[in-house]
């Protein structure tokens, strides 16, 4: 419950310091900014992940996590993949660069602003940063000793968006966010060594360790790989479908609905992962009761507020931003039905525990096909509409793929629990849309106070069927 309650606080103050930020920039910056930002990121997070060896599930799991030959040889492996993440980065720019130059990018997409590869080059140093990061983090969290991680994460936090506001004042560019997302990793790799508690990090390898770490990631990596593939191939196919106004939108959309995901993927790993692999090794016969148990206050959370955005996410991206984002408005009440999947994020590291990461494999590999087919289907139909119904819908195909074929194997399906979560959709998404058809008042664009029409949120001309 402790670590519980300091992964919600940190996690809400996170987003809290994160919405301030966006709404600084938001009234600074262009919407284009935030699309090509988005990309940028999305490459550097893929360059990461597909290259993961899982190091700090690697760490949670051991029971060597106080073997300073253990340790400092999964931190050795962590810089070097820093390193490789780093000189990817810097190759992927310079191709796409070059593509740019010999007119091979689609015109007037996202992945033709000229901008793009210097990002991207930029962000080659948040892989050197990262890899930096001590292991006492990843200690923290196995003895969910959760107060020092949280507090740097918000201090670095705190210290990329002052480093952003203040400069973006002066200069605003789409530069900013780069240097925010650096200034950010400078600062968590400088206060993560500064912990007291754990093991101060050497360069040292050890093959066996080494090849011991290997054994247990061959698998952690491919999912990795389909993980962000199936996270993020809407936000690559989008960028070579629209231009980057668009993307923009959509990215501020993601942002609000990622959010919750975001914090519910916090607490599935930090809290509920540790605490599940805890009761399993004191009982093997515990895990689906335990895993039941820890699905209760999520699938709550999840529905409930994925009930809400569907109807009232609008009127969120009016309340906040400015005229220039009310597209984003229609994207967030479309991707609040993302939610619905996001309460089975504790469901891979079931796999995990019970040694069969395969099936974390293969369900991403479901998602991912699931995204691909329906973001090209409903583009093809519905154009910019019918593109983010099928980034919504897709992703829900992993979630059905392991709801019908791999829970039942592990004994995890309940079909009691998973009919009662239907239940409470149902009817919080019935009462949300009865509130949203009353002629109250509410908040326009312009942020006073008006009276509701009877009729349907209009969809924006960009949006209309083709």
């Amino acid at each position: 419950m402790n670590a519980g309650l300091w992964t919600l606080v940190g996690h809400g103050s996170s987003q809290v310091l994160r919405l301030l930020g966006n709404l600084v920039l938001t009234r600074l910056l262009a919407p284009e900014s935030f699309g090509v930002m988005a990309v940028a990121t999305v490459v550097s997070i893929g360059v990461v992940m597909f290259s993961d060896l899982g190091l700090r599930q690697v760490i949670v799991r051991s029971n060597r996590a106080g073997d300073p030959v253990f340790i400092n040889t999964v931190w050795t492996m962590q810089v070097l993949q820093g390193l490789l993440v780093a000189a990817l980065m810097v190759l992927i720019a310079l191709a796409l660069a070059f593509a740019q130059h010999l007119g091979y990018t689609r015109t007037g997409s996202t992945y033709g602003n000229p901008v793009l590869p210097w990002l991207i080059a930029g962000l080659s140093l948040s892989g050197v940063l990262w890899g930096l990061e001590s292991t006492k983090l990843a200690t923290a969290e196995k003895e969910m000793l959760l107060r020092p991680v949280v507090l740097i994460e918000l201090g670095s936090q705190v210290a990329g968006v002052v480093a952003m506001a203040a400069i973006a004042f002066v200069h605003p560019t789409v530069y900013v966010l780069l240097v925010g997302a650096l200034v950010a990793g400078a600062v968590k790799v400088t206060a993560s060594h500064m912990l007291p508690r754990g093991i101060n990090n050497k360069f040292f390898i050890s093959m066996p360790v080494a090849r011991e770490v290997v054994s247990i990631s061959n698998w952690i990596i491919v999912s990795s790989a389909l993980t962000f593939l199936s996270a993020n191939l809407d936000k690559l196919i989008l960028a070579w479908l629209l231009g980057s106004n668009t993307m923009g939108q959509f990215a501020i959309a993601a942002l609000l609905s990622g959010a919750v995901v975001e914090v519910v993927n916090r607490i599935s790993s930090r809290v509920t992962f540790p605490a599940i692999t805890r009761a399993y090794e004191r009982d093997h016969s515990e895990l689906a009761r335990t895993y039941h148990r820890s699905r209760i206050p999520t699938d709550a959370f999840c529905l409930l507020v994925a009930a809400f955005l569907f109807w009232f996410g609008p009127d969120v991206v009016r309340l906040l931003y400015d005229d220039r984002y009310l597209q984003a408005g229609e994207f967030l009440r479309i991707l609040a039905i993302t939610l619905v999947g996001a309460r089975y994020s504790v469901v891979p590291y079931m796999y995990l525990l019970v040694g069969r990461p395969g099936l974390m494999a293969a369900e991403q590999a479901f998602r991912l096909c699931g995204i691909l087919a329906a973001i090209v289907i409903g583009y093809r139909l519905y154009g910019t509409t019918g593109a983010m119904w099928g980034v919504a819908l897709g992703q829900l195909a992993g979630n059905l793929a392991g709801l019908v074929l791999f829970q039942p194997r592990l004994g995890l399906l309940s079909v009691k629990g998973e009919l009662a979560s239907l239940a409470l959709f149902a009817a919080a998404f019935f009462l949300f849309g009865f509130a949203h058809q009353w002629e109250g008042p509410h908040l326009d664009a312009n942020g006073e106070v008006t009276t509701r029409p009877a009729a349907t949120p209009s969809v924006p001309a960009s949006s209309a069927p083709r």
